[in-house]
């Protein structure tokens, strides 16, 4: 792709890999929330910054191999230039004290084109990803990485809902009362009456044990049930409901469900689930694109339930 231009290349490679955000956002958000929270959701805050994080350096491997090949690049050029100078000003360049300067030289002027920006890093990181393109094996790799990408955020998402539940009535058991009121969720947890070798194992104190054993009886495993139980404790949240709600949270949860129980072959279960258009038996294909806006949600979610937890269960 030689004859795209810098900007033209930059755009290609948006096209194909994952890229990192320099501002670090949108885990910003959730960052600020861990210090601001008590310990108990403050440890429940920080593993789902560190399920995110992970996520993130995983899908930009790619982007991360090309920068270290690009200033692999730039140092062997800048070292060969100053070896050139060297013959040309040194009497003894096989010396240690000659060699010794043209090392240092080197890094100087090594310093100066990253910081002065005049060097070509970012054109060499887009040139080595492009080219690598070129191989199949990396496109259908590129592909898996933000499929399994999209796998791993809704399990952080789903991961972060299950201990906020589990919290929240472990700390306010009468909310439990709550989810035993909402026809829903009573079936849900099938709550009819509690089996005494359950009891038995918390030595018949529930007191601070009934998230613990609700989520025996259901792990959360869906959009639909995160949405139900958060429906029941905290009824009146409209901003916690609507943004259970938003369409890219169930998209995620959909192309969730598709890559793992159907290797991400387009079904018409998916697409009667989601309205989109796509043929059937076709692989689903996820773009980083896809991949920006399911972190995006998956953290302004996050963060709303978080908030929302920690108001209700400050303990």
């Amino acid at each position: 792709m030689a004859e795209l231009s810098s900007k033209e290349k930059a755009y290609a490679v948006a096209d194909r890999f994952y890229l990192e955000r320099t501002d670090g956002s949108p885990l910003n958000i959730i960052r600020a929330l861990s210090a601001t929270m008590p310990a108990g959701i403050a440890r429940i805050v920080e593993a789902f910054d560190h399920s995110i994080s992970a996520v993130i350096s995983t899908m930009g491997i790619p982007v991360a191999l090309a920068n270290a090949a690009a200033h692999s690049q730039l140092w062997t050029q800048v070292l060969g230039a100053e070896r050139i100078r060297a013959l040309a000003i040194e009497d003894d360049t096989e010396s240690a004290e000659s060699q010794a300067r043209t090392l240092e030289r080197a890094k100087e002027h090594m310093e100066r084109h990253l910081a002065s920006g005049q060097g070509r890093i970012g054109e060499n990181m887009c040139d080595f990803l492009l080219g690598v393109y070129d191989d199949p094996r990396i496109p259908r790799a590129a592909a898996e990485l933000h499929a399994q990408g999209t796998v791993l955020l809704w399990s952080a998402f789903e991961v972060l809902a299950r201990d906020l539940f589990g919290l929240c009535l472990n700390s306010e058991p009468c909310l439990t009362l709550k989810i035993a009121d909402n026809e829903v969720t009573k079936r849900l947890f099938q709550l009819k009456g509690l089996d005494l070798a359950l009891l038995s194992q918390y030595d018949f104190d529930v007191s601070r044990a009934m998230g613990d054993i609700l989520l025996q009886a259901h792990s959360l495993g869906s959009l639909i049930a995160i949405k139900q139980v958060f429906g029941a404790i905290f009824p009146d949240d409209s901003q916690l409901r609507d943004s259970l709600s938003d369409r890219e949270l169930w998209v995620l949860s959909q192309r969730r469900n598709l890559i793992v129980h159907n290797r991400g072959v387009v079904d018409a279960k998916y697409l009667e689930n989601t309205n989109e258009s796509l043929p059937v038996g076709s692989k689903l294909l996820i773009s980083p694109y896809d991949v920006e806006r399911a972190l995006d949600v998956v953290c302004s979610t996050g963060a709303i339930l978080i908030r929302c937890v920690a108001a209700h269960c400050p303990n």
